[in-house]
């Protein structure tokens, strides 16, 4: 799942696929991005490459994003389980949670799903299923798994979720600390 929707050098989209539906980049190590002479390998056509303008939030997600990447990779995923499970009022074990605990969940989970199905960060969620042309929802943004679930999803999951309570500059100092990396 991508966290940078454009070339920080180029400033000009990323593109994933052709308009003819059958070349669709899944694997960089498959083909080469952009294709060469900007024309799908399979049809043919031509890919248009132009620049893309990001909104504020999506700028600091790319920021953040170039800043991760470049840092030294150390995990902070307890530390965003902490901060989920805080600003959830939420308890430390699975076990205990109650039903005003999951009904809380259950109406940040819509909030959580709106972000990513229409809010900021569609863009960044929107998988086409070829085979029906419409959106897929993630089964990485379930908060319930995001915070209990041993499983590690991607980090644009965790910080998609940890906006809807935290400033960027809050989101920054989870993800990032001193150590700098998810």
């Amino acid at each position: 799942m991508p966290s940078i929707l454009r070339c920080p050098v180029h400033l000009i989209e990323l593109n994933y696929g052709c308009v003819c539906k059958v070349y669709h980049l899944t694997k960089l190590a498959n083909f080469v991005l952009p294709p060469k002479n900007d024309r799908c390998p399979l049809c043919n056509k031509n890919i248009p490459i132009h620049a893309l303008e990001l909104s504020e939030e999506e700028l600091w997600l790319e920021s953040l994003s170039i800043r991760a990447l470049t840092s030294k990779a150390q995990s902070r995923l307890i530390e965003i389980k902490i901060a989920l499970k805080r600003a959830l009022s939420l308890p430390d074990n699975k076990q205990h949670l109650l039903k005003n605990h999951r009904s809380r969940l259950k109406e940040f989970q819509s909030a959580l799903e709106y972000l990513v199905l229409d809010g900021y960060y569609k863009r960044y969620f929107e998988f086409i299923d070829y085979n029906y042309d419409s959106p897929i929802v993630p089964h990485c943004i379930n908060l319930l798994l995001l915070i209990y679930s041993e499983k590690y999803f991607p980090p644009l999951s965790y910080i998609a979720s940890l906006r809807m309570f935290y400033t960027q500059r809050e989101v920054e100092n989870i993800l990032l600390g001193d150590c700098r990396g998810l």
